[in-house]
């Protein structure tokens, strides 16, 4: 059984070491994010982006439990929602509104102050990763430039950002949950 008094971010551990290095990398993600959706000219429908950031906030808040499910918190829908924003707008959008929703979210939850600091810099890490692929791909969707059509042969870099955001969210939080 791991007690809390387990993770010790004062010594040197894979946890702290992960710990740190998501904290850093992913608040300057989302530090970076902020500035270029406030200084950004918006081009298309925002009703449709403020709809979709909506339900991706309101899903974070509002997880989905299973009768007999494995996890008593249930599970958060908005990571479809978070796809569309970064599928339809980018990367920028896409990290300021999933840091939101986990920072409400935790918060709501009263969870611990590493942990409201902790999700929403893996969840943008997370998000990079989706985008990483979507870049190599030729996909560079933006605020001003939003994604006017989706087609069949943009299935494959989709799922790879699919494998790219789970990949990285798992790994981080493995890390991170090793406390050692």
């Amino acid at each position: 059984m791991i007690r809390k008094t387990d993770f010790s971010l004062r010594a040197i551990s894979t946890a702290s070491v992960a710990w740190y290095g998501t904290i850093i990398a992913g608040w300057m993600l989302i530090t970076a994010a902020l500035v270029h959706v406030f200084t950004s000219t918006f081009a298309g429908s925002a009703e449709q982006l403020i709809m979709t950031a909506f339900l991706l906030v309101v899903l974070e808040l509002l997880p989905l439990v299973q009768g007999r499910g494995n996890d008593p918190q249930g599970v958060v829908m908005s990571t479809a929602f978070v796809c569309g924003i970064l599928y339809m707008w980018g990367v920028w959008p896409a990290v300021v509104m999933v840091s939101t929703a986990s920072i409400a979210s935790d918060l709501r939850a009263r969870k611990d102050w590493w942990k409201v600091l902790f999700n929403p810099a893996q969840y943008a890490l997370s998000v990079g990763a989706a985008w990483s692929v979507m870049y190599l791909a030729g996909a560079r969707p933006s605020l001003s430039h939003p994604l006017t059509s989706f087609a069949f042969q943009d299935m494959g870099w989709a799922v790879g950002t699919w494998i790219a955001y789970f990949s990285i969210n798992l790994m981080l939080v493995g890390a991170v949950i090793t406390f050692r």
